[in-house]
């Protein structure tokens, strides 16, 4: 069995995760922003992870500095994978940042620095830490005279100098972490992108069960699941034969559970496992070797029509061999039958519910199971809607996607871009995009999401859109002015679209071109 507390720490198959940015459900870095500073930053100990969770906090992201201005969080990430020389505004500078790459990352950190450079003593360096936490601009005011002028005194450094090591401190530990407090969250982030890359099973099994507990469950779920899929785990929708309540693995597989089917509640679920039973009891076969007619006419009247469309509408049955179209169809034609039609069905053996229904349609003196002319014509007409019906019983794969995104959260068995999947010249798929992905790249998708921004450059707007297709989804591919002017009218959360993506700078894919599907 695994301890959690006595993981190795250099598991490469864990670092190589975090580097790629896969970090849903890793601890304090499932965000985007996690995302994408996990990707900068490529860490490599537990000390990196912790450095990491202080850094995407607004303090260091807001902190700029250099030519040209980035952020401190960049800073930190640039000089750690030798992509910019490290440098110290003053040589003893070194022995209190050096850890940390000239940044001040942790409270520790600029406690020492006023030390260092101000001759505050501890409990001197603690107020200055208080006063920046609480961001009282009277108390910060009197702090900064005591460490400019405890910086003058100590001789270390210029005046100009002080003020900037200063603001540093002000700016970057308004929101900022005790190094135990982040090193802790580290190791918690390690465990949890331990059990990501080594047991990918468990680890969104576990997840997807947690979603109940979620603010927004479906979102979450339709995150996990997608975030699965791109992953290679096999995700399948729930099935009557084995109606556990909750996500479960079987056969290298996670099931959806009967009661994560959205209006299927515990009392619900109750009712559908006891009407199994009886069911099973009454016609002497075990759920797994039922027919569609069983369920119809032995197992449907026990159990809620809202809770029949339900496991109809996932493809809980599938496994009987009919469309869920045509069940949901024969389920509604069912409901039209009196009781005593009902119990005259149920009395006999029947391969179709048009077999029966031709049966019952005489009346009784007839060998029938009508009680009248009047029911009888009643049975005449429901006859011809099932030999005829005005629609086709197919299920269309973007209904398929629609219901089980309503019903589950997402779509498991297929999306709305397979529905036009003949029609499209896509040439990858979302699960084919890899960082080291070039040429001409088109892939066809559903817009989950258009985050409109601001450019600071030029003023002008731009989007980050998130898109789901065959085998996964993208997040944070960014649009860029000319694009996003051209296509934000098809671009629009439900659409499906083809997309044009183009290498980008460092692990980046960025949209050149869209259409319309």
């Amino acid at each position: 069995m695994l301890d959690i507390n006595n993981i190795p720490l250099n598991d490469e198959a864990t670092w190589e995760l975090l580097a790629a940015g896969k970090t849903k459900g890793v601890f304090q870095l499932e965000s985007h922003l996690g995302c994408h500073w996990s990707k900068q930053m490529k860490p490599k100990s537990v000390h990196d992870l912790g450095s990491l969770t202080a850094l995407i906090r607004p303090g260091c992201l807001q902190v700029k500095s250099g030519d040209p201005p980035k952020s401190m969080t960049q800073h930190y990430c640039d000089r750690k994978n030798g992509q910019e020389e490290v440098t110290y505004l003053h040589p003893d500078l070194e022995k209190v940042l050096g850890q940390t790459w000239s940044v001040i990352v942790f409270q520790e950190n600029a406690m020492r620095v006023a030390k260092e450079f101000a001759g505050f003593d501890l409990k001197q360096a603690d107020d200055l830490r208080k006063a920046i936490g609480k961001k009282n601009a009277e108390l910060m005011s009197k702090v900064k005279i005591q460490f400019l002028t405890g910086c003058e005194n100590v001789g270390k450094i210029t005046k100009e100098q002080a003020e900037e090591i200063f603001g540093w401190i002000q700016e970057s530990q308004r929101y900022s972490f005790c190094k135990a407090h982040a090193i802790d969250y580290g190791m918690i982030a390690y465990r949890t992108a331990y059990l990501k890359a080594n047991y990918p099973l468990q680890f969104y099994c576990g997840y997807l069960i947690g979603a109940q507990w979620k603010q927004d469950p479906q979102q979450e779920i339709y995150e996990l699941v997608n975030d699965a899929k791109s992953s290679d785990i096999d995700i399948r929708l729930p099935t009557i034969t084995n109606p556990n309540p909750h996500f479960y693995i079987r056969q290298d597989a996670i099931y959806f559970g009967i009661g994560d089917v959205k209006h299927i509640g515990e009392s619900a679920l109750k009712k559908i496992n006891e009407a199994i039973t009886t069911t099973s009891l009454a016609i002497n076969k075990t759920v797994d070797q039922w027919k569609w007619v069983d369920y119809l006419f032995h197992c449907s009247d026990n159990i809620s029509s809202t809770a029949n469309e339900a496991l109809i509408s996932v493809g809980a049955l599938h496994y009987m061999g009919m469309t869920r179209t045509a069940m949901l169809y024969e389920l509604g034609i069912w409901s039209k039958l009196s009781p005593v039609e009902k119990k005259w069905v149920q009395a006999r053996e029947w391969n179709t519910l048009l077999g029966a229904l031709r049966c019952c349609q005489p009346i009784k003196k007839m060998g029938g199971g009508c009680h009248n002319q009047k029911r009888s014509d009643t049975l005449a007409s429901l006859i011809k809607v099932v030999q005829d019906p005005p629609n086709s019983l197919e299920d269309r794969l973007d209904w398929i996607s629609w219901i089980e995104e309503k019903y589950l959260g997402t779509a498991v068995s297929c999306s709305k871009v397979d529905a036009c999947r003949n029609a499209i010249h896509a040439t990858h798929s979302c699960k084919d995009i890899t960082k080291d992905t070039r040429g001409y790249i088109v892939v066809a998708a559903e817009v989950k999401e258009a985050k409109e921004i601001t450019t600071k450059k030029s003023g002008q707007k731009m989007a980050f859109l998130t898109i789901i297709g065959e085998g996964g989804s993208l997040d944070g591919l960014p649009c860029f002015p000319d694009t996003w002017n051209e296509a934000k009218n098809i671009l629009i959360p439900g659409n499906t679209v083809l997309i044009q993506l183009e290498k980008g700078k460092g692990d980046s894919h960025i949209v050149k071109r869209v259409w319309q599907i």
